[in-house]
């Protein structure tokens, strides 16, 4: 049994973030991920611990996840809808009545220190009257070229072209804060 965190590529981490994590595995979580502003269990950041509950657990939502996808693909429908792991995540720990015969440990991260996409998108003066987070996700935005000139704007963007590295100055001033 491993503990296995699941993160997304497109998210900048600026502060202590496993601090957090540990803080709520020491209080007994098994799961630990943050609500996002679906109030959803985000799939972009969620660790599993590898309790009997939650091998249970994330075997039913291999098997949720399985059966949505067969019916997808014998769909004659071009544009199929399918439960993502996340809502189905959501639904398992939080909401269906499985989460009675197997209950999970879950404990959600302030959303205020583990920001999604939503947080590009408030003003500058509102995130100054805000607690700084230490991780913001790069989501609620399709495409890469998008996403990229998004973290350029907001100074969370490291990669120097010319130098073909990641700019560690740049990382430096952002972890100053």
């Amino acid at each position: 049994g491993v503990e296995v965190l699941v993160f997304d590529a497109d998210q900048v981490w600026m502060g202590d973030v496993m601090g957090r994590v540990e803080r709520a595995l020491r209080e007994g979580a098994e799961v630990v991920g943050v609500l996002d502003s679906r109030n959803e269990i985000a799939g972009n950041f969620v660790l599993l611990r590898p309790t009997p509950t939650v091998r249970v657990m994330y075997l039913e939502l291999c098997r949720i996840f399985a059966e949505a996808l067969s019916k997808m693909q014998s769909s004659k429908k071009k544009s199929a809808y399918i439960r993502n792991d996340q809502s189905i995540l959501t639904s398992l720990i939080l909401f269906d009545d499985f989460r009675f015969r197997h209950p999970v440990r879950f404990f959600a991260l302030p959303r205020s220190l583990f920001a999604d996409g939503t947080w590009y998108n408030r003003s500058a003066t509102q995130r100054a009257g805000e607690q700084r987070p230490l991780l913001v996700n790069n989501n609620f935005l399709v495409g890469t070229e998008a996403k990229t000139v998004r973290a350029k704007a907001h100074g969370h963007w490291f990669w120097d072209e010319d130098r073909r590295r990641c700019n560690a100055t740049a990382v430096a001033a952002l972890r100053r804060g």
